[in-house]
């Protein structure tokens, strides 16, 4: 019968090859002896199996594409040996034609195969979807020029913003003249963006509007470091990050006192969109957007994405677990403002710090200290650091420090008579 007969069994066979090769085994048997024999250590990295594989597939055909597995010295071993086995020259070079074959052979395969892999990953999800852009970020930064420890380079938005610009003004220089009809700069231009965007996030995001870049991402930091669930605060959201990278298990506990939280608040359909699994919470999420917009849980709309901005098209692409792109890069933005945000105020809770420890303690560096408070409040007129600021902050600091010598903590006083008795309480 055909489904016994040796072609049938030999096609099969080559088929799971194949899909190991490109897709990965993910059978309890391939995983790791730490994976298998820790209980706890399996939980939390069970879903690491596909960062292993997927890891493990791009940098083995990264290698390969690159000569190997076969170098010169090797090959030169190898004829080496044959030698030695006492093989003639023409057993000899019959050996190593079929060797350099081999190589040739995997050497281009592995080319092939690496180019439809990333191919396929930057159709979907542009630059932002190669396997090393977030470490190129990382060297962005390391080589930055900027010596000041309270800025933070955006590179990113910037690398984004860049592309897109540049391809909007290549489009404007070729398609329109000067002086041209405003209507058709505005279509150039649009077009120019458009582009730019697709190179950065992929042709799928930009057609659908749909974030496919986070989805389809194989850069390896992200594959092995989840983004957890955005919040408008930066400790929240460093705080989700950890909980997505501890596992489902330990996620899902947090979630549900997350919920909690939340039915305390009054907030029930938020709450049962934290609490359920992602099958089940997306398409409430998708519910949300459409009635209320891209709303946070302190009531903050993100970008003012208010919910007339989403169409049926990107709730549909949420409710399968699509998030709509715009929403995305918004709140991958507020995260980079608030990252930003939080670095200029412990910059200036530091220096505010220094001022006050010099000053208290009588220190010869208190000037040396006033004076960068002072270029920094320059820097940044907004947070209105003057002489006055100052020394008010200093009288603040100095009563909190009279008030917690004298009652042994520092309360807030409109709650002082309820508290300040428990302090006496042993």
């Amino acid at each position: 019968m055909l489904f016994r007969s040796e072609a049938f069994i030999d096609a099969i066979e080559e088929a799971r090859e194949i899909a190991g090769i490109t897709l990965g085994d993910y059978t309890r048997q391939m995983k790791g002896r730490r994976f298998a024999e820790i209980p706890s250590l399996n939980v939390i990295l069970q879903f690491k199996q596909y960062a292993i594989t997927t890891s493990y597939i791009l940098l083995r055909n990264l290698y390969l594409s690159l000569g190997a597995p076969l170098s010169k010295g090797e090959l030169d071993t190898a004829r080496k040996k044959y030698i030695a086995d006492g093989l003639s020259d023409e057993e000899v070079e019959t050996k190593m034609g079929e060797l350099e074959a081999y190589r040739k052979a995997t050497y281009k395969e592995a080319r092939r195969r690496l180019a439809g892999i990333l191919g396929m990953a930057f159709l979907y999800g542009g630059a932002a979807a190669m396997p090393f852009f977030s470490m190129l970020g990382g060297l962005v930064r390391m080589f930055d020029d900027d010596d000041d420890d309270d800025e933070f380079y955006n590179w990113e938005n910037s690398f984004y913003n860049g592309v897109e610009d540049s391809m909007a003004n290549a489009a404007v220089s070729l398609f329109t003249s000067k002086g041209g009809d405003p209507k058709s700069i505005e279509a150039a231009d649009a077009t120019g963006r458009a582009i730019g965007h697709s190179l950065t996030r992929g042709l799928a995001s930009t057609l659908t509007g749909s974030s496919f870049a986070d989805r389809t991402s194989f850069d390896i930091l992200n594959l092995w470091f989840r983004e957890g669930r955005f919040s408008s605060d930066i400790r929240d959201s460093l705080k989700e990050d950890v909980i997505a990278n501890l596992g489902p298990a330990v996620g899902l506990g947090f979630n549900w006192v997350d919920a909690y939280k939340l039915m305390q608040e009054g907030q029930i359909a938020r709450a049962f969109e934290t609490a359920l699994p992602a099958l089940f919470a997306k398409p409430l999420t998708a519910v949300r957007l459409g009635t209320e917009g891209a709303v946070t849980r302190k009531g903050e709309v993100l970008g003012n994405l208010y919910a007339d901005e989403f169409s049926m098209w990107d709730l549909a692409m949420q409710s399968i677990g699509l998030q709509p792109e715009k929403l995305a890069m918004t709140q991958k933005s507020a995260i980079q403002a608030k990252e930003k945000e939080q670095r200029i105020l412990a910059r200036e809770n530091d220096l505010m710090n220094r001022v006050w420890m010099d000053y208290s303690t009588g220190a010869s560096t208190f000037e040396d200290s006033l004076n960068k408070l002072m270029d920094f409040g320059e820097r940044y007129p907004y947070l209105k650091i003057t002489p006055e600021t100052i020394l008010e902050n200093i009288n603040q600091r100095m009563e909190n420090k009279v008030e917690a010598e004298a009652i042994g903590a520092k309360l807030d006083k409109r709650l002082r008579p309820i508290t300040e008795p428990m302090l006496y309480q042993r």
